[in-house]
C-alpha cells in the first residue's frame, strides 16, 4: 500500500472543523455542526491503518516509530493550548473555576478527559449543558477517545497482518458490537454514550473499513468516473442532513451517527478523482483550512468557553472576534510549530520529541498538584471580589456567627437526608422540600425562633406523594423521589413532637415536573394533577396537628460570578434583575400557589421576594454581600435575611 498525500482529505478535514466551529459560535445556525468530530474520526481510522499497514508492507513497522510520530502530530499543539489555557485561568478565573480547569488540564494530559468529563455530567444534559459550554477543555474528550483506541488497535491489526489474518473481517466484527453497543447504551445512558470510546470505536472502525478494503472486488466495479460521482454527491447529501437535521435533543451517536459515518466513508472511498473532491475539497483555501484544523479544534473552544466565561454578553459580542483569533493562532500554530519540528533533522525531531513528553508530564502535574492542593490563583486574593462562589459565599459570616453545623442522617438507600442541630435535642419544627428546603434551614437556626428545626431534602424531588416523577435525565422515572417522600411523610405525620412543617420547592422544578407528566400522559393538565397531591400532603400534616407554612421560591436570577469584574469584562453590570422580570419568568409558578392558597386557607404563605426585592429590584449582594451562592439558592446570609423577615411576619414560626 503506497503512501499518496490526498489533498481532498484536508478538504474533508475544514468541511468538519467548519461544522464544529460554527456549532459552537452559532449554534442555532448549524444544529449539528458537532457531527464534525464524527468526521474526523472516520479520517484517523483511515489515514492512521493506511500508515501502519504500509509500514507493515515494507516491513519497517515500529510501535515506537508509531507512538513517536503520535507524539510528534498531537503534542506540539496540545501542550501550547494547555499551558495558555493554565495561564490565562490563572489571572482570570476564580477559585473553583480554576480548580476545575486545573483537572481537566491533568486529565487532558493523560488523555482521560472524555472519563473525567462523563462522570462530572452526570445528572446534566452533559456535552450540551450549559455547564458545559464553560468548560475551556471540555474540547478534548474527542483526543483522549482517539488515542485509547489507538492503544490497542496497532496491536490488533499488527497481530492481524502478521497472522495473516483477514484483517477486513476483524475490523467488521469489531465495528458491528461497538455499533451493537452504541445503538443499546445511547438511549439508555446518553452520556456515557457520547464521551466513552466502546460507543464511538465503530466510527474509527468504519475509516478503517475503507482503508483495507481498497482492492475488494466490489470497490473495484465502482472505479468509474459516474459511480466515484454518485459516491461522493450522496456522500455529501448525508453530510448535509447530519449538519442541519441532527441536533443536540437527540440521543448521540446512535443510529443519526450514520449519517456523517456513511457520508464520510463514501466520499474517502470515491478517492481524489470525483468531481467534488478534485475541485470542492481539494481546493486551496479548503486545503489550507484542513491543514490547520488540528490546531484549529485545539485553540477556538478555550477562546469561546473564556468568552463565555465572561459574561453571555461579552460572548455574544466577541464570538466572531474569537474565531477570527482562533485561525490566527491556528495559522501560528501550524508554521512555526508543527511543520518546524516535523521537518527538522531527524536529532533535532528526537530532542523535540522528548521535550514534549516531559513538558505534557510536567504541565499534568502541575495541573494535579494545583487541583488537589486547591491552589489558589491572584483573584482569590482580591478584597473586592469573591474567589469561590461555591465555599467563600455560601459560608460568609453573619453577625459574627461560624457557619452552624448538623449531623445528617440518611436512610438505607443513602438518597434522603434528615439534618439536626448538634446538640439540640429533640426537633419540633422541620423544613421540608427539596434543595430549597435544606438552603433556608441554616438561616432558621439563625433566627430567634423559639422552635428546633431540622430538615428533610431530595434535591430536584417536589415534596410530595403519591407521584413519580422523572429522574434527572428524563429518560426513566426516579423511584427514590416518591420513596423518600413517602419516608419522609411518614415521619413528620407520625412524630408527636413535630408541630410546624415549613414545605419548600423550587419553581423550576415544579414547572418541569409538569411538563414530564403532560408528555408521559397527553392530554392531561400536570399542574391539576401536581396540585391535587400537594393538597393531599399537606392536608395530611394538618389531620395530624402540625401546622404549615408555605415558603414560595425566591427569584432566579443568575451565576454570582458575573457580578465581580474579571480580567476582560469591566463593564458595569447590574446584579441582579427587576422584579416585573422575575414575575414575567414565575407567572406559572405564581398561578399555581394563588390555586393551591386558595385551596389551604389555614395555611401560612411567605413571599421572598417583599425582602429579596426593594425597590422592585431583586440584588444578589447586599451591602457589597452576596445574599445568592449560585443563581438559585441563598448564601447564609441571604437565608438569614430570608429567614428573620419570615419570622417577623409569619406568627406561626414564632
Amino acid at each position: 500500500m503506497s503512501k499518496v498525500y490526498r489533498p481532498d482529505i484536508d478538504g474533508l478535514r475544514a468541511v468538519a472543523i467548519l461544522g464544529v466551529l460554527f456549532f459552537h459560535a452559532f449554534p442555532s445556525a448549524i444544529s449539528g455542526g458537532f457531527i464534525g468530530v464524527d468526521i474526523f474520526f472516520v479520517i484517523s481510522g483511515y489515514l492512521i491503518t493506511s500508515l501502519i499497514l504500509n509500514d507493515l508492507s515494507l516491513g519497517r513497522f515500529s510501535f515506537g516509530n508509531f507512538y513517536y510520530r503520535r507524539v510528534r502530530r498531537l503534542f506540539p499543539a496540545l501542550l501550547a493550548v494547555m499551558v495558555c489555557c493554565l495561564a490565562f485561568g490563572w489571572f482570570d478565573l476564580f477559585v473553583d473555576e480554576f480548580h476545575s480547569l486545573a483537572r481537566h488540564i491533568s486529565s487532558g494530559a493523560a488523555f482521560i478527559s472524555n472519563f473525567v468529563l462523563a462522570r462530572e455530567s452526570v445528572g446534566t444534559n452533559g456535552y450540551f449543558d450549559i455547564s458545559s459550554d464553560q468548560k475551556p477543555l471540555l474540547h478534548l474528550w474527542s483526543l483522549a477517545v482517539e488515542e485509547q483506541f489507538y492503544l490497542t488497535w496497532p496491536i490488533v491489526l499488527v497481530f492481524a497482518f502478521r497472522m495473516k489474518r483477514n484483517i477486513f473481517r476483524v475490523a467488521l466484527a469489531l465495528a458491528i458490537l461497538s455499533f451493537a453497543f452504541n445503538l443499546y447504551a445511547s438511549p439508555r445512558f446518553p452520556i456515557a454514550s457520547f464521551y466513552l470510546p466502546f460507543t464511538r470505536m465503530w466510527e474509527l472502525l468504519a475509516g478503517i473499513l475503507v482503508a483495507v478494503s481498497s482492492g475488494h472486488p466490489f470497490w473495484q466495479r465502482l472505479n468509474s468516473a459516474r459511480a466515484r460521482n454518485i459516491l461522493t454527491t450522496v456522500g455529501f447529501l448525508l453530510l448535509g442532513i447530519g449538519f442541519w437535521a441532527i441536533d443536540k435533543t437527540v440521543p448521540y451517536p446512535s443510529f443519526y451517527a450514520l449519517f456523517p459515518v456513511v457520508g464520510t466513508v463514501m466520499i474517502l472511498r470515491a478517492g481524489p478523482l470525483a468531481w467534488l473532491n478534485r475541485y470542492v475539497l481539494s481546493h486551496p483555501v479548503a486545503v489550507m483550512i484542513g491543514l490547520i484544523s488540528y490546531p484549529l479544534y485545539l485553540w477556538h473552544w478555550p477562546l469561546l468557553a473564556f468568552a463565555r466565561i465572561e459574561s453571555p454578553e461579552f460572548f455574544t459580542q466577541w464570538r466572531w472576534p474569537a474565531l477570527m483569533i482562533s485561525f490566527a493562532l491556528a495559522t501560528v500554530t501550524y508554521l512555526f510549530l508543527e511543520r518546524p519540528i516535523r521537518d527538522a533533522k531527524v536529532r533535532v525531531q528526537n530532542w523535540a520529541v522528548i521535550s514534549l513528553v516531559a513538558g505534557m508530564v510536567t504541565i499534568g502535574i502541575v495541573a494535579k498538584i494545583a487541583y488537589v492542593r486547591q491552589v489558589e490563583g491572584p483573584l482569590s486574593f482580591k478584597q473586592s471580589s469573591i474567589a469561590d462562589v461555591k465555599t467563600m459565599i455560601r459560608n460568609q459570616p453573619v453577625a459574627g456567627k461560624e457557619r452552624l453545623q448538623w449531623d445528617v442522617v440518611t436512610d438505607n438507600s443513602g438518597v434522603s437526608s434528615l439534618a439536626l442541630p448538634e446538640n439540640a435535642g429533640s426537633p419540633n419544627a422541620i423544613a421540608y422540600g427539596d434543595s430549597k428546603a435544606e438552603h433556608i434551614f441554616n438561616g432558621l437556626l439563625r433566627t430567634e425562633s423559639s422552635k428546633t428545626w431540622s430538615f428533610f431534602s431530595k434535591k430536584a424531588c417536589l415534596p410530595l406523594t403519591p407521584f413519580p416523577r422523572k429522574g434527572s435525565s428524563e429518560e426513566e422515572e426516579d423511584p427514590a423521589c416518591t420513596e423518600d417522600n413517602r419516608v419522609a411523610i411518614q415521619y413528620i405525620r407520625d412524630d408527636p413532637r413535630i408541630q410546624l412543617v415549613l414545605v419548600a420547592f423550587s419553581g423550576r422544578i415544579l414547572v418541569a415536573t409538569q411538563r414530564a407528566y403532560e408528555r408521559d400522559f397527553p392530554g392531561s393538565d400536570g399542574f391539576q394533577v401536581i396540585l391535587k397531591s400537594m393538597q393531599d400532603t399537606i392536608n395530611t400534616f394538618q389531620q395530624s396537628g402540625k401546622k404549615v407554612v408555605m415558603l414560595l421560591d425566591n427569584p432566579l436570577i443568575f451565576d454570582p460570578h458575573r457580578c465581580v469584574n474579571r480580567l476582560l469584562s469591566r463593564e458595569k453590570f447590574e446584579c441582579g434583575i427587576s422584579l416585573a422580570d422575575h414575575m414575567t419568568q414565575f407567572k406559572r409558578y405564581y398561578e399555581f400557589m394563588s390555586d393551591l392558597k386558595k385551596r389551604l386557607p389555614d395555611v401560612a404563605f411567605y413571599d421572598p421576594s417583599t425582602i429579596l426585592c426593594p425597590d422592585d429590584f431583586c440584588s444578589m449582594v447586599l451591602d457589597h454581600k452576596f445574599i445568592y451562592f449560585d443563581r438559585d439558592h441563598y448564601s447564609d446570609l441571604g437565608a438569614a435575611l430570608v429567614a428573620n423577615d419570615m419570622l417577623a411576619h409569619v406568627n406561626e414560626l414564632r
